[in-house]
């Protein structure tokens, strides 16, 4: 019985990061690269990369491989609804916190195809 609670502490230990409670944030609205969140997050490429490995490994997203992209999904919605509970809990207890907003497409700065793609199309938008 206690090696459940001590794979329960692990797995909690996970979400006990703010960059990797952020990155479940941003995947649960669409997959993502790396360059991508490094540019939402503002944080380094080596630190973004070293919390998806956490997240991969622990089975909280799974990557593909798209020439020499990869991109990040969450592997099961309930991710979403930890952090959910986690901000329900917060306000339950009174807290008045503000959560930055996930960006829309093309993120500034970000090479990805997406943001490309994005950058193009709402230039041929407004031109």
């Amino acid at each position: 019985m206690t090696e459940a609670y001590t794979a329960l502490q692990s797995l909690a230990q996970v979400f006990a990061h703010r960059t990797r409670l952020r990155i479940l944030d941003i995947l649960a609205r669409d997959e993502a690269c790396v360059c991508h969140l490094t540019n939402i997050l503002g944080e380094a490429q080596a630190h973004v990369s070293q919390h998806l490995r956490v997240l991969r490994d622990n089975g909280l997203v799974v990557d593909r491989r798209h020439g020499v992209m990869v991109y990040y999904r969450l592997s099961d919605a309930r991710a979403t609804a930890v952090i959910s509970l986690l901000k329900d809990l917060r306000r339950a207890a009174g807290a008045e916190d503000v959560y930055p907003a996930v960006p829309p497409l093309p993120v500034a700065g970000c090479p990805c195809p997406h943001c490309a793609a994005a950058s193009t199309s709402t230039a041929r938008e407004c031109c």
